[in-house]
Formats: C-alpha cells, sequence, structure tokens
C-alpha cells in the first residue's frame, strides 16, 4: 500500500494523540496496545529535464521585407542596363539617361541601374580610356569631359588617374 508524505504525518499525528506512536505504554486507562506499522513508500516521479541540443544559436537582424515582384517593364530595363554595361563604360547617371531615351520611366530606368551595383570607378577608369584611345585630351580637360558625361567629380578624377594620363 502506498501512502503519500502528508497521509504519513497525519497518522503520525493521530497516533502520538492517542498516545499508540511507535509502541507507546498505552494510556493511563487501558492496556499497551502493539505499536501501529506505517508504511511509508513513497511515489515520486522522477524529475525530468528537456533534451538539450546543440543548435546553433542564431543571431537576429534586422530584416527588410522582401521587394515586390518586377513588373515586365522592370525587367526589360534591368535587361538593358546591364547589356549596355557589357558592351561599353557608363556613368550611373549617364546609363539612367540611356534608358530613360529608349522610354522607360525615370523610376524603372533608375532601379536598374542600381540593382546592378556596378562599379562606377571602374566604369570612369573604362571611359577615360575609351576617349584616349581615338582622342588627345589634357588631364583637365578629360576630367571635364568625364565630369559632363555623368561621372561624379571623385570619379573622374579615379578614372583618370587610373588611365595612364
Amino acid at each position: 500500500m502506498r501512502i503519500s508524505r502528508i497521509a504519513v504525518i497525519a497518522l503520525a499525528v493521530a497516533a502520538a494523540a492517542t498516545g499508540l506512536a511507535c509502541g507507546g505504554a498505552g494510556t493511563p486507562d487501558g492496556p499497551t496496545r502493539p505499536p501501529v506499522i506505517v508504511e511509508t513508500t513513497t511515489t515520486t516521479k522522477p524529475a525530468t529535464k528537456p533534451p538539450v541540443t546543440s543548435a546553433p544559436v542564431e543571431t537576429t537582424k534586422p530584416t527588410t521585407p522582401p521587394a515586390p515582384p518586377r513588373s515586365v517593364s522592370q525587367r526589360n530595363a534591368d535587361r538593358s542596363a546591364a547589356s549596355y554595361l557589357d558592351g561599353q563604360s557608363f556613368s550611373r547617371k549617364g546609363l539612367i539617361e540611356q534608358l530613360v531615351y529608349e522610354g522607360f520611366t525615370k523610376t524603372e530606368a533608375t532601379s536598374a541601374v542600381d540593382q546592378l551595383h556596378a562599379d562606377w570607378n571602374t566604369q570612369a577608369v573604362a571611359h577615360a580610356k575609351s576617349y584616349l584611345e581615338y582622342q588627345a585630351f589634357s588631364k583637365k580637360s578629360l576630367i571635364d569631359q568625364l565630369e559632363y558625361d555623368g561621372f561624379t567629380p571623385a570619379q573622374a578624377k579615379y578614372g583618370v588617374s587610373k588611365s595612364g594620363l
């Protein structure tokens, strides 16, 4: 028979109150009774812990919402921008202007050019070298020409400095 600890304590208290606990001598009014033997088997469930996993801890980064799907016109602007940069050098501004000239909106053209992630310094170097292949320039006049073509002053200076002029 299994008895909880609380029941065991209650029985012990009751037995002590009547003088019967653990072979007591009895009461002055009556004979000695045999000792009360209380079985004190307790059942407890073994403590279970959740299994420890060694999964890598991920750090949370701020997430940006996914970009909306690109329209057919936008995808065409993307392809056209990539095609232009495959064949010749452009400034960011010059490539946007070329796409707008072709009929794309300024928004479509700007988005297409920006998604290329082009290195505009490299484009400035290639543009400066292409000018030097067929025309003579002073350093200042080539920088001015690259700026006219849409390169920033820093990109124009970089392009001319790496062109060999």
